[in-house]
């Protein structure tokens, strides 16, 4: 894609990446699943943006993933920076960070059923460590969690913005959590 002729879909800007490429997204609104299976390396990242000065949304339309334990964005390759994007009402969680040394920052996420961010390697952790390295840093998170409106007592395991399932050494810092 160009600036010109830009790509249609952002899975389709992100099937061609590669280290040290930048993918940015212009201003409209998107509803897609996306996942990032490829890597950076650390003096080349990956990175998905919205372009400068605007403000690209990621509706969810209350339907994608298509499933409560299913994510919208998966980081799951290695130093990957996510920047700048709206995502909102998500059947699910809005991001997951299972890569290494990946940047998730200056995002909105809102009206999530489940979960805001998760760091999280998968599994229950039988062999140790699972991630390493990844950072979520001045985002602003709010209402998610929402399966749990109107629940009084029992529930689901969720989260505005988490860590688990044994990452290591991440960094969560100046984040706006609210109304969760």
């Amino acid at each position: 894609g160009t600036e010109a002729l830009p790509f249609r879909t952002i899975n389709k800007g992100v099937e061609m990446l590669e280290a040290g490429d930048t993918l940015y997204i212009r201003a409209g609104l998107y509803s897609e699943e996306v996942r990032v299976d490829a890597s950076g390396t650390p003096g080349n990242p990956i990175t998905i943006s919205a372009y400068p000065e605007e403000s690209p949304v990621i509706d969810a339309q209350n339907s994608l993933p298509g499933d409560y334990e299913g994510f919208l964005i998966m980081l799951r390759g290695d130093y990957i920076i996510l920047s700048g994007l709206e995502i909102k009402n998500v059947y699910g969680t809005a991001v997951l960070v299972q890569g290494n040394y990946n940047i998730v920052r200056r995002m909105k996420i809102h009206h999530c059923l489940n979960k805001g961010i998760i760091v999280s390697g998968g599994g229950y952790c039988p062999d140790g460590i699972t991630n390493t390295g990844n950072i979520v840093e001045d985002n602003e998170i709010w209402m998610t969690s929402l399966i749990h409106e109107g629940v009084t007592e029992g529930g689901k395991w969720v989260g505005a913005l988490t860590a688990a399932r044994c990452p290591e050494n991440t960094i969560i810092r100046r984040n706006k959590v609210h109304e969760n």
